[in-house]
């Protein structure tokens, strides 16, 4: 049927169907976008609770992976050599052999470094496994929203 064989009522009947379905169609994806809307704010404010707890555990990892980088960076500049020559020199001769206080150094910085980085997660694991803290109806504080 098309609508020039309807009659004026049938079409204003057709007319407001289609706005309608038009209309529950916009309320529909009003409802999803702020049903989304909602829970990027939720999202939100639970990162922002808890990050205090990751804020320590990432400061440990940072330090630990800068530490490391430090010392890859302090011990090739030192064994780099000067030109080819030296270069062919270092490929053919024996590895230096290291000493005994700079071994230990090593040892003691990274045993600190895993050392740190262990209590620091075993802190933000305890904290994240505390119950969050109660608020009583009887605090003076206490206002419902």
């Amino acid at each position: 049927m098309t609508q020039s064989k309807l009659g004026p009522e049938e079409a204003r009947e057709l007319l407001e169907r289609r706005a309608n379905v038009a209309r529950s169609r916009l309320l529909r994806t009003v409802d999803e976008l702020d049903e989304r809307r909602h829970r990027l704010t939720e999202n939100v404010s639970a990162f922002e609770r808890n990050v205090k707890h990751y804020a320590p555990l990432v400061g440990a990892v940072a330090a630990a992976i800068t530490g490391f980088a430090a010392v890859v960076f302090i011990v090739r500049r030192r064994r780099r050599p000067e030109g080819v020559l030296a270069r062919a020199r270092l490929l053919l001769a024996p590895p230096p052999e290291s000493s005994a206080v700079g071994d230990a150094l090593k040892k003691a910085a990274v045993g600190i470094g895993l050392n740190v980085a262990k209590r620091a997660t075993v802190r933000v694991l305890q904290r994240l496994q505390e119950p969050p803290p109660r608020v009583s109806t009887m605090d003076a504080d206490f206002r419902p929203l």
